[in-house]
């Protein structure tokens, strides 16, 4: 997003500006008048048309994209000062720096439950302690399931998984291809 051009003044949606009721309700909550469950049930009810819902919407969405513009300049502004005075120190347990955020990948799933077989004597609830709660792939195990035993695969596959229901509407994004440097924040009190 091309920062201080909004969507709608790019011509990207539809919609300009809300309605004079909504942008009195949208100020009052900006100067903290208003709780923000107060504020959503206020602003888009059982009441509210289509129209009025889908506005408020866009509008919420443009100004979530503006703040997130202004957040990652900000990050990455803080991480210029990182590189250049160190790290930014709210108190002794808690600071940002700027660094290359890391994350711990399973390199060999087989070579790692073979090794904890080992360790735990063939100990199957320890092993089965060491995974996550996604470890093991749904459409894996039913492909499995419906070449080995075709008849039963649909019962046995809704003992094993369960579908739940996401309460959320969400926005896929891509990470970044290279690592590159982040704001990284330290709070000694969740350390492990």
């Amino acid at each position: 997003m091309t920062t201080g051009q909004s969507k709608y003044e790019r011509g990207l949606c539809p919609i300009k500006t809300p309605d004079p009721v909504w942008r009195e309700l949208h100020k009052e909550f900006e100067e903290g008048g208003t709780d923000p469950g107060v504020f959503a049930s206020l602003v888009i009810n059982e009441d509210t048309t289509n129209d009025e819902v889908l506005e408020r919407w866009i509008y919420f969405l443009d100004q979530k994209a503006h703040l997130t513009d202004l957040f990652n300049f900000l990050k990455q502004q803080i991480i210029l000062w990182c590189e250049k005075n160190g790290k930014l120190t709210f108190s002794e347990d808690r600071y940002w720096f700027a660094g290359v955020e890391k994350r711990t990948k399973c390199r060999d799933a087989g070579k790692v439950i073979e090794r904890l077989l080992i360790l735990t004597g063939g100990d199957f609830d320890a092993v089965v302690g060491a995974l996550s709660s996604n470890a093991i792939k749904p459409g894996y195990v039913k492909k499995l399931l419906q070449q080995q035993t075709p008849d039963t695969a649909e019962d046995e596959f809704d003992l094993l998984f369960e579908k739940v229901e996401v309460k959320k509407l969400t926005e896929k994004t891509t990470p970044p291809a290279k690592p590159q440097k982040s704001l990284i924040e330290v709070d000694k009190r969740f350390v492990r």
